[in-house]
């Protein structure tokens, strides 16, 4: 049914001691399409319910018998008929009258003699209101029950169950409370993970280095392999423990007042080796007399070393640029860049490649590897310092990322 047209096949009882009204008023709305169910009196309407549930009542106040006051009073105490819309016909106008409609449940009054066009926008008015509530209902429903089944996929992380249910009833069930928790899940698996690669990572190294004497070739490169894989998986779980931990508000940084030559020094020669083989220089443009910045100076070589394995993942030859110059638009921020001659991003997935698990195509986790974290990451540390980050790119000519952090 549409909402704005709620007459259709709803029930409408009318309770009214004086015939005449009681016809014209029946008349009137059966042409408006509802079903009509009529009573004389206050006892009358009272039988009449146990056999028919009306979805609103018009209920006269002075009525021979009960009045429409006690008949009201006692509809609204029978859990059949409690929810059911009264709304009081009469000729009384004392605002006390009206005050004592509304304590026994009345939701409305028309004064008599009645206007029936202004009866049927009332009735018309309430029935919108009371479908709009089940409708509510319905929904909030429908998001307990969604939660109800998340929170059962969610079980085997340590959170009592009870205490979830309350946190999400608190929020109205939010979808954030599901991602706080999809959060802490990934913090628990990565850790759970991080102690048996290590111990893989430790031992392989070992037998690398001949702990165990001199290896056939064969072996030597089975075991390197185990060692490369270790370590690439090991930096998958580290970029889904910091974005968990970022979310989840676990991060806080330590911040310090130091001069950026040195970071960019060992960023330089990390990179070096990331190249290997490939055609690609690293160029610095770094003045001598730059300020210093203020900010966590681990967090930083994070970020600068994420866009840098990011440029050097997709440039196969040509060059790779990271300058640090002095804002020229905001003059107490610093301003790094890392600019490539790789394959470039569509114009239209800027935005996308600084979301979770996203990259510019999903073909390029195949090809390139990575879990499209690593932005995500720089963007959230880079925000945590205040500051701001971006990329100006077209395809098959490179790209360029910024970003911005304080200065002293």
């Amino acid at each position: 049914m549409n909402e704005n047209d709620t007459s259709e096949h709803e029930g409408v009882l009318i309770v009214d001691d004086n015939p005449t009204n009681l016809q014209i008023l029946a008349e009137y709305l059966e042409t408006a399409d509802f079903e009509i169910f009529v009573a004389e009196d206050g006892e009358s309407a009272l039988e009449l319910i146990e056999y028919v549930t009306p979805d609103i009542i018009l209920l006269d106040v002075m009525m021979p018998g009960i009045d429409g006051f006690e008949t009201c009073h006692r509809l609204k105490n029978n859990p059949q008929t409690k929810d059911i819309p009264i709304i009081f016909m009469t000729a009384l106008s004392d605002a006390s009258d009206k005050v004592k409609g509304f304590e026994v449940g009345g939701v409305d009054y028309i004064t008599k003699p009645l206007q029936y066009s202004e009866v049927l926008a009332r009735v018309n008015t309430h029935l919108t209101i009371g479908n709009l509530q089940k409708k509510l209902q319905q929904a909030n429903d429908e998001l307990e029950q969604r939660v109800a089944d998340r929170t059962h996929r969610l079980e085997s992380i340590a959170i009592e169950k009870a205490r979830l249910l309350t946190e999400l009833e608190e929020t109205v069930i939010k979808l954030k409370e599901a991602d706080h928790l999809k959060s802490e899940f990934l913090t628990n698996m990565s850790h759970e993970m991080r102690t048996p690669l290590n111990s893989i990572l430790g031992f392989s190294e070992l037998l690398l280095l001949g702990i165990n004497g001199e290896l056939d070739p064969p072996i030597q490169d089975d075991i390197q392999l185990i060692y490369n894989s270790g370590q690439h998986l090991l930096a998958i779980v580290n970029d889904v423990l910091d974005i968990s931990k970022i979310e989840a508000g676990l991060i806080e940084l330590v911040l310090d007042t130091f001069d950026v030559h040195d970071i960019i020094a060992d960023i330089q020669a990390t990179s070096t080796i990331l190249i290997g083989d490939k055609h690609v220089k690293i160029i610095t443009d770094i003045p001598n007399d730059l300020s210093k910045v203020h900010a966590d100076e681990t967090r930083l070589k994070q970020i600068l070393l994420n866009l840098m394995d990011n440029a050097i993942k997709f440039t196969n030859e040509g060059q790779i640029t990271m300058k640090v110059h002095q804002s020229d638009t905001e003059p107490k921020m610093m301003l790094f860049s890392i600019t490539d001659t790789g394959i470039g991003i569509p114009h239209d997935k800027h935005d996308v490649i600084f979301k979770r698990f996203r990259q510019a195509d999903m073909s390029y986790r195949r090809e390139y590897g990575g879990m499209g974290l690593g932005l995500t990451i720089c963007q959230e540390l880079v925000k945590m310092h205040g500051g701001n980050i971006g990329v100006i790119s077209q395809m098959y000519k490179g790209s360029k990322f910024w970003f911005t952090i304080p200065t002293f």
